[in-house]
């Protein structure tokens, strides 16, 4: 195998990486099977098959190559073909390809037509008409795209949307199949901050809708946001620590799943040589630090009175650890 690791081309970097337990079920099928298909080289950059060599890489099997053919009109043509069909890409995943697809096309026509007037075929356009022609191409540029990934023009819309005004955290989502473009097409109008805070609530369990209420409006999109544990209305400035109880309680719910697997795995062929008890005494440690630390009432004081309050440190509110230990 060459010492020196080629480069992935822009065109197999438009469709999403590989989920971790799809790589890893790749890299045991190649371990023990050997690479069943060439990877496909173009211009000295890995056209098609990077989790294929990536793969090789990972496991130091020696990848096999071929160099481009010719296949399907252009290179570019012959990625979109070779995943399209191989990878099971959600709608939006789709059309999110689709929307990088579209600048492409859009080059490809620009460049046919610069040949042609090097050539003599076309004759020069007036400024207004040549604005009109560009116009007419992106559209076609986008329809082609639509069109060879199975989405909606709309959907390209929509994409190419996320992909101009969503933070990169926003459009990694769509990628990774975890919103939908049409939801992110709305969230991209937030501003930037917003946004990251609405997919920081979505990965924590919210659903895109409630996620958005959550950051713009939080007082009407649910009660139990906006009053503390004994019911006391949230003053302005305490609310964003609040909004985050639901995280907190999310990240208890997985460790306590994670602890319940673990113990699974003492009667397990690991078992002998896994100390289970302490992985979960560990887990369960971490878990009441995270459920203790979660705001649960508004300091007597209230927020902003004193900064230099004892109890709540002038953050004008109080974790539910202060709670336990009083009741203590």
């Amino acid at each position: 195998m060459s010492e020196l690791r080629l480069p992935i081309h822009p065109y197999a970097e438009l469709f999403p990486l590989m989920s971790p337990a799809e790589f890893d079920r790749l890299c045991d099928d190649i371990l023990h099977n050997g690479l069943q298909e060439e990877i496909v080289v173009h211009e000295g950059q890995v056209l098609e098959g990077r989790h294929r060599y990536l793969a090789c890489l990972a496991k130091q099997v020696p990848p096999r190559f071929r160099l481009y053919a010719g296949e399907c009109g252009s290179p570019l043509g012959f990625v979109v073909t070779k995943n399209v069909h191989r990878r099971h890409l959600t709608e939006s995943q789709r059309a999110l390809v689709a929307a990088g697809l579209k600048p492409l096309f859009e080059e490809e026509a620009r460049q046919r037509q610069r040949a042609a007037l090097k050539q003599g075929s076309e004759p020069p356009v007036d400024e207004n008409s040549r604005r009109r022609e560009k116009h007419e191409k992106n559209g076609r540029s986008a329809q082609k795209a639509a069109k060879l990934m199975k989405v909606s023009d709309f959907s390209v819309l929509a994409a190419d949307k996320v992909k101009k005004q969503g933070v990169p955290q926003l459009v990694n989502a769509v990628a990774a199949g975890k919103v939908s473009v049409s939801a992110a097409a709305r969230i991209a109008r937030l501003t930037a901050e917003q946004q990251q805070a609405v997919v920081v609530a979505i990965e924590s369990g919210f659903n895109p809708k409630q996620a958005v209420a959550q950051v713009t409006n939080p007082v009407a999109s649910d009660r139990a946001a906006w009053v503390d544990d004994d019911g006391r209305p949230l003053p302005e400035e305490v609310l964003p620590a609040f909004w985050q109880r639901e995280q907190l309680r999310t990240l208890c719910r997985r460790i306590e799943a994670i602890a319940r697997a673990a113990k699974h795995l003492g009667s397990s062929p690991v078992g002998g040589h896994l100390d289970v008890q302490h992985v979960v005494t560990a887990l369960d440690t971490a878990r009441h630090v995270l459920w203790a630390a979660q705001p649960a009432r508004v300091c007597p004081h209230g927020p902003g009175e004193d900064s230099r309050c004892d109890v709540c440190r002038g953050h004008g509110w109080l974790p539910a650890r202060m709670r336990e230990n009083r009741a203590g």
